[in-house]
């Protein structure tokens, strides 16, 4: 498994600790849980990015995952792309953009090929 992580210099944030750990472990392990070489066919592969812009910053976690295909069910309550290859409940990415939402931010989808991108939007509470 390829595990790249890039943050730039300097970034300062200010939220509540809770949703943002709560953010990054679960989309961390949507990645790691997608990134199965034997579904997609390449080398499973985690990239993290995070930058910050004045007051915003942006998280951004590409894998080699979830499919575009599943594209509009992404954020679906209970709902599970590789029931027969990974356990879970369906809940994690569902979770995820509520947490990403109670703090005044978003996530959003990009398919890849292959793959997935989710990009965490949110704004610092100080500059």
């Amino acid at each position: 498994m390829t595990f790249d992580v890039t943050i730039a210099s300097g970034i300062t944030v200010f939220i509540q600790k809770l949703y943002l750990q709560q953010i990054i472990e679960n989309l961390l392990s949507n990645a790691i849980k997608y990134s199965n070489s034997s579904v997609t066919n390449a080398s499973p592969q985690v990239s993290v990015s995070l930058q910050q812009h004045a007051k915003q910053f942006t998280l951004i976690i590409d894998d080699n995952g979830i499919p575009e295909k599943c594209r509009e069910k992404v954020f679906v309550m209970f709902m599970r792309f590789r029931p027969k290859v990974t356990n879970g409940s369906g809940l994690e990415l569902y979770l995820t953009k509520q947490n990403a939402m109670a703090i005044g931010g978003n996530l959003a989808y990009e398919p890849l090929a292959p793959g997935s991108r989710f990009i965490v939007t949110l704004q610092s509470a100080k500059g």
